[in-house]
């Protein structure tokens, strides 16, 4: 999320996807996620996915794959990777290369022309009032892979398959990328939007096929106003609701977790029957 005051008095703000899923998660981690980026880690397993990535993009351009993820991963490594794996650089450097020759033999044969690989976007999506102050929503990020008959493509590593279910049903990603897409005449609704996953250790694959409609893109916009209301009236600078209730608000899974949650509660509190601290520190300091 990103909150521009403009010199003619207009405030625009702008969404990206990975943002939507954070505050999903959790407002206060998407509040955090805003103010604090540079407490963003990469962990191993999405080192490996950004590695991938380099891969593909780099095949369906026509360039050196070896290079391209050779690349990425001394960016990366010289950029710090948080170990949840235990793998050694080798063993994830050998997975890398394992994924993405999962991804040529199985995925790429059925794969339509493609048109645009990582198609960068920033559109506007709709225009709304806070306090009588006119308001443009935006929507941002980059699709993958963008083929010739509006199918758009999202390449996932993943411990396991996904369900199409639950994609179909509550995945944003999807939704945001119609939404942009459509706007810009590189796809049109009814969307088919699939999702490319390369399974770690096995090394096997799944495409996962979502539809969006005009729809999805109306509740997307109902969704996000009052996320647009709450960064503009109460600020980034003050604490969100917390969600502490998931699997996810854990040291390993978010990067503010020690100075959230884990600034209040110690591993003892949370899983030996332990009380608070009795002296806790406050939340955000």
């Amino acid at each position: 999320m990103k909150i521009e005051h403009q010199e003619d008095g207009r405030i625009v703000v702008t969404f990206r996807q990975s943002w939507l899923n954070d505050s999903t998660l959790c407002l206060e981690r998407g509040r955090r996620a805003v103010i604090e980026p540079e407490k963003r880690r990469t962990n191993d397993s999405a080192a490996i996915g950004t590695a991938v990535h380099a891969g593909i993009e780099a095949h369906l351009n026509g360039d050196d794959v070896g290079l391209a993820m050779d690349g990425a991963w001394e960016t990366l490594l010289s950029e710090g990777v948080v170990s949840t794996l235990g793998w050694s650089e080798r063993q994830m450097r050998v997975e890398t290369c394992e994924l993405w020759n999962t991804w040529h033999d199985e995925i790429l044969p059925t794969l339509p022309k493609i048109s645009h690989t990582e198609y960068g976007f920033n559109v506007p999506f709709y225009h709304t009032e806070v306090n009588g102050t006119p308001v443009e929503v935006r929507l941002s990020g980059t699709v993958d892979a963008v083929c010739e008959d509006g199918t758009l493509w999202d390449w996932k590593t993943a411990a396991r398959a996904y369900s199409e279910r639950e994609k179909q049903n509550t995945a944003v990603q999807p939704t945001v990328y119609a939404a942009a897409l459509s706007r810009v005449g590189l796809t049109d609704y009814p969307c088919t939007f699939k999702f490319g996953v390369l399974i770690r250790e096995k090394h096997t694959s799944q495409i996962v096929s979502v539809t969006r409609s005009r729809n999805h893109e109306v509740w997307l916009a109902s969704m996000t106003e009052p996320l647009v209301r709450q960064g503009i009236l109460l600020g980034l600078e003050s604490p969100w609701p917390v969600n502490d209730t998931s699997a996810l608000c854990s040291q390993k899974w978010c990067n503010w977790y020690d100075s959230c949650r884990g600034s209040a509660l110690t591993t003892t509190d949370l899983y030996n029957g332990g009380t608070p601290t009795s002296n806790p520190k406050k939340r955000g300091k």
